[in-house]
């Protein structure tokens, strides 16, 4: 990439990299996580977003699940479908091990290196 002296096909690339991404993440959100919510709650899950909006804001301002931990506690308790109890347990646990976004990454751009450097089967 470096040496590459057409930055337009770098940029080109680059967007295949970051599209790829964005497809698999929209994938795991409606897909895996809206089917396991309809199918164990059997609920609709937008209902239930929309009483995540303050913790969703908070983790795209920040970039940590970390961060927004005592206010994702208080928007799951507050829909007033998750106790206090559970909320406190499940989502610190969540946060540290729910790595799906790093998966699809890491696996997009090696995918992605893979290609941009030649490299077939």
């Amino acid at each position: 990439m470096g040496a590459s002296n057409d930055m337009g096909r770098v940029m080109w690339e680059i967007g295949f990299l970051i599209a790829a991404v964005f497809a698999g993440l929209c994938l795991q959100l409606m897909v895996v996580y809206n089917g396991l919510y309809i199918l164990f709650i059997r609920m609709n899950p937008f209902l239930y977003y929309k009483h995540m909006i303050p913790a969703f804001s908070v983790v795209f301002a920040t970039a940590s699940s970390a961060a927004t931990l005592p206010v994702s506690i208080d928007c799951a308790v507050a829909s007033g479908r998750v106790p206090e109890g559970v909320a406190k347990f499940v989502l610190p646990l969540g946060a540290t091990i729910n790595m799906d976004g790093s998966c699809i990454y890491i696996v997009c751009a090696c995918i992605w290196l893979a290609y941009y450097k030649g490299t077939t089967t």
